[in-house]
């Protein structure tokens, strides 16, 4: 066995030490879409058999809903494992809680829009040290009387030349057709052409193929009228990083939220 060999055997694999754990503010932990999060994020079991690894761990800060019921009507609970809860009342504890905090998540479906803005123009205008973090859960009725978008036609040049390029492309000579297509051709019948559909003015309808929306198209947006607010704090949110460097929005748009025990679809299964 070569030198090398032997000293590459001999070597101690160096174990990688895992990241240190974020500082996460959970806006009402004790929702379905908070404890679903918490259960998602929490990450404290991974260290159970390497307990100097404890830094690794996320710590949690929460808010509750006072008015949370679980299935049996009863208050429900936040979950075990939340490090310490705060109440929004714009005191310099919940401020300081926020600040220290490397994630931020706030639902908007459930949070008054006064304790939202509030939570973004205090990040927006805070002197940041460290990069933050703003995840903001939304829904779909942001976008819900948004027009749709079209491809748009090309020019007449376009098409032109892509029809010349295709023609150079073309074979000068046609692959003669094959023993199948033959027999089709001659045993079956011929199909008749589709019939144009014309508008009153007897020139034929072009039937326009809507294109996907793109997240750079979230300025077209148009809400349902009783999710303006909601588009408002979406906007505030998104051009804040204009004018803070340390500060990453994330906005989420989701239809309806279900999957973990929550009520929503309860009364139809």
């Amino acid at each position: 066995m070569s030198e090398n060999g032997s000293e590459e055997e001999e070597q101690v694999k160096k174990v990688v030490e895992p990241p240190k754990g974020k500082k996460i503010f959970l806006s009402h932990c004790n929702t379905f879409e908070g404890r679903a999060m918490f259960k998602e994020i929490w990450n404290k079991d991974n260290f159970k058999d390497n307990p100097e690894w404890d830094f690794a761990s996320h710590v949690f800060t929460g808010t509750v809903r006072g008015d949370e019921q679980n299935a049996r009507g009863g208050y429900e609970e936040p979950p075990t494992g939340i490090d310490s809860f705060v109440e929004f009342e714009r005191t310099e504890q919940f401020r300081t809680k926020l600040l220290e905090s490397d994630v931020i998540i706030y639902d908007l479906m459930s949070n008054s829009f006064e304790e939202v803005d509030y939570v973004i123009k205090t990040l927006k205008t805070s002197n940041l040290q460290e990069e933050k973090t703003l995840v903001l859960l939304s829904s779909v009725m942001t976008w819900v009387n948004t027009p749709p978008k079209f491809e748009e036609e090309k020019a007449e040049g376009e098409d032109g030349e892509e029809g010349e390029e295709a023609a150079e492309e073309e074979p000068s000579e046609e692959e003669p057709p094959s023993e199948e297509e033959e027999e089709n051709k001659d045993g079956g019948e011929e199909e008749e052409p589709a019939e144009e559909e014309l508008d009153e003015n007897g020139e034929p309808i072009v039937v326009k193929q809507p294109i996907y929306f793109k997240e750079s198209d979230y300025h077209l947006r148009v809400p349902h009228n009783q999710f303006n607010s909601i588009k408002t704090l979406e906007t505030t949110a998104m051009s804040s990083v204009n004018t803070q460097p340390m500060l990453r929005v994330h906005v989420l748009c989701s239809g309806i939220r279900y999957g973990n025990g929550e009520r929503t679809f309860y009364d139809h299964f």
